[in-house]
């Protein structure tokens, strides 16, 4: 089964009359009129061997397509990125190239960037497992430590904050937080 989502019903028959003048059949094709962010969330898919995100471009709506594909791309599978020469699919290209649960295997005249999926769970981490996010930022994890960089260093208060919730001690944390609360 193909399934096909967008919000122009007269590109399904363009897409329809192309195939039938090649013989190509059109019974395994499921058009779904509706924009992607809205019909993705809800459809019941089943393991997908491919995902191509090409549709509107304003961000987020690339980031949300991959949000809502990713965990139904099967394995092994592949997902293209196309017109990453725009900075939505561009960060979006980036991101799941820093991604070890992504392979970057081909990018075509830096429009088109195909990924293969080897692994699982990429759009279910935590910023500190996402390198891009945690190399990109102002907070940024370090040498096994979140720091702030550049002009907006942390405070000590922040370090010591930090620390604590590395270390899971949220009892201290939340003592020192309360503290600071109290009216004086």
């Amino acid at each position: 089964m193909h399934t096909v989502i967008c919000p122009a019903r007269d590109e399904f028959k363009i897409v329809t009359d192309y195939c039938l003048a090649r013989q190509i059949p059109v019974s395994q094709i499921n058009f779904i009129e509706n924009a992607s962010e809205l019909a993705l969330p809800n459809l019941q898919l089943p393991a997908l061997d491919m995902v191509l995100i090409d549709g509107r471009h304003g961000f987020p709506a690339p980031h949300i397509d991959w949000f809502y594909t990713a965990g139904k791309l099967r394995r092994g599978g592949y997902l293209l990125v196309d017109d990453t020469w725009l900075w939505s699919c561009q960060i979006l290209r980036d991101f799941l190239a820093a991604q070890p649960e992504w392979r970057l295997i081909a990018e075509f005249q830096q429009r088109t960037a195909v990924f293969e999926k080897p692994g699982e769970g990429s759009e279910a981490l935590e910023w500190i497992y996402q390198p891009f996010v945690a190399m990109n930022g102002r907070l940024r994890w370090i040498n096994g430590e979140p720091r702030l960089t550049g002009a907006a260093a942390a405070p000590s208060s922040l370090r010591n904050a930090l620390g604590l919730l590395r270390r899971r001690d949220l009892r201290t944390l939340s003592e020192k937080v309360m503290r600071r609360l109290r009216p004086r």
